[in-house]
């Protein structure tokens, strides 16, 4: 078994599909978009399903959330957001300006066959996910060899 580690499998970890942006923020898709129509955001990059948003779309919905919840109208939080670089944005949302790349631990187990395990950033793993783990290991090097020594046909 290889092990190596790696980024998000996107690759992008700054970039959300609307379906994440929604997630993360409460905010639906069809706000997203009355929002952009409106100029309190900027244009998704691409379009349709394909399309993507970044960090500042994601820390201006948090604060047009917050500013929302101080009954201000969209006017001036429009206003307000032209004032605000996504620095200023993540300042004021307390948030990093790039979110956390998540690792990934590959168990490479066979040519077609590898598991992937996030890696916590501070290290720390619950000893029966790993108990679990290392079972699934274990079944999967059974069921593989009992394949390769044509017993799963």
């Amino acid at each position: 078994m290889s092990i190596q580690f790696s980024s998000s499998s996107t690759g992008r970890p700054d970039r959300y599909t609307r379906a994440e942006l929604e997630d993360l923020t409460g905010v639906n898709g069809r706000t997203i978009r009355y929002y952009i129509t409106e100029g309190l955001l900027s244009p998704a990059y691409g379009r349709g399903s394909s399309a993507t948003y970044d960090h500042d779309h994601f820390l201006r919905l948090q604060a047009i959330n917050q500013m929302k919840e101080q009954r201000l109208p969209l006017k001036a939080i429009k206003e307000q957001l032209e004032q605000l670089t996504t620095e200023d944005l993540s300042m004021m949302m307390n948030t990093p300006l790039r979110p956390e790349v998540a690792l990934w631990r590959h168990h490479h187990l066979h040519p077609d066959l590898h598991i992937q395990v996030r890696e916590r950033p501070n290290g720390e793993r619950s000893s029966m996910h790993e108990y679990a783990f290392e079972l699934i290991v274990e079944y999967a090097r059974s069921v593989l060899a009992d394949l390769d020594h044509g017993d799963g046909a």
